[in-house]
């Protein structure tokens, strides 16, 4: 028979196990995710007034007679003061459509793209652009790292790029980054007629875009980045006021001779 020591010993052994750790988030292997609708015309447009930096996702769709139909297609979210500028994109339905992080510290911002299961996507790169160029120049990459599409020179004052195929060197899709309106807005115009890959992908494409647009913002919505930015910049100064007291304050110690008796 087992005694009640021993039992007490085993009970005590059993409670200091630490306990297993939560799993991270894996990718979903198996889920399939569904293609955004294929549009003529995506934009994604900043919400002003909220907590966090928000874009409306729409589409547009011209028909014959010219006739314009916007439908909307759900927000990109950012969090606020993430490091790899992570942001997600979400449906009407609040489904993960796509999601991306970027590198903490680059000189070059590079994109990383995932899909509704966290699966990688592809790398979208930026490259140095004209000092004119208020669009940068992009590269993308599939999960290979093989480079699938290429943007030419802007135009248009520095406000459009295009996005061309690597393959067949075909433009597929042009980047335009709205001018003269109040909150922040920007647009991508596809080619029809054009074969769908990585080149032309909604998902990719939309999350250019929404890293573009929050750039600067620190994850935030637009009056609190308003408020914000000026504050860090007056702390930065503060900051380089009381280095450069210090620094004249140590220089005056060091240099000080006291007079001869």
């Amino acid at each position: 028979m087992t005694s009640k020591a021993q039992l007490g010993k085993a009970a005590k052994e059993r409670a200091e196990i630490p306990a297993a750790k939560p799993a991270a988030v894996m990718p979903n292997t198996t889920k399939v995710c569904a293609m955004p609708p294929q549009r003529q015309e995506y934009a994604v447009n900043q919400k002003f007034w909220t907590w966090v930096h928000t874009l409306e996702v729409s589409s547009v769709t011209v028909d014959d007679a010219g006739a314009r139909t916007v439908e909307s297609l759900g927000l990109v979210r950012s969090e606020p003061f993430s490091f790899s500028g992570y942001q997600e994109w979400t449906d009407a339905n609040g489904t993960l459509v796509a999601s991306s992080h970027q590198d903490a510290v680059t000189t070059l911002t590079n994109i990383y793209v995932d899909d509704c299961a966290r699966r990688f996507l592809a790398t979208v790169s930026e490259q140095l652009s004209p000092v004119n160029s208020v669009v940068s120049l992009y590269t993308i990459q599939n999960a290979d790292g093989d480079i699938v599409a290429l943007s030419t020179m802007s135009k248009n004052f520095g406000t459009e790029v295009d996005i061309n195929d690597q393959a067949s060197g075909k433009r597929m899709v042009t980047i335009s980054k709205g001018w003269g309106q109040l909150f922040d807005s920007w647009s991508a115009r596809f080619r029809k007629g054009m074969p769908s890959s990585l080149s032309n992908d909604p998902r990719v494409i939309v999350m250019l875009l929404a890293a573009a647009s929050s750039t600067g913002s620190w994850g935030l919505g637009g009056a609190p980045a308003v408020l914000l930015n000026p504050l860090w910049l007056l702390l930065l100064c503060c900051c380089c006021c009381a280095a450069a007291t210090a620094f004249s304050r140590a220089r005056e110690t060091t240099s000080y001779e006291p007079l001869p008796g």
